[in-house]
């Protein structure tokens, strides 16, 4: 059954005006980024700029090499 978001338009807004992002947001962005393996999609789905996405998975990949 497909459940309809209401006033899904502001969805975007609320995105934008976040001050920073969290710790669980840029995990489902890396997330995303796995699945799609298209950064310029998931930027347009995030609205997180194409720039900002490669540097958290290049955080992310740096953080996995540590021991």
């Amino acid at each position: 059954m497909r459940k309809l978001v209401e006033d899904a338009h502001l969805l975007d807004e609320f995105i934008h005006e976040q001050p920073t992002y969290s710790s669980d947001f840029k995990a489902l962005a890396i997330k995303l980024l796995d699945q799609h393996q298209n950064v310029e999609q998931v930027a347009a789905l995030t609205n997180v700029p194409a720039r900002t996405l490669y540097q958290w998975l290049s955080d992310w990949n740096q953080l996995k090499k540590k021991p």
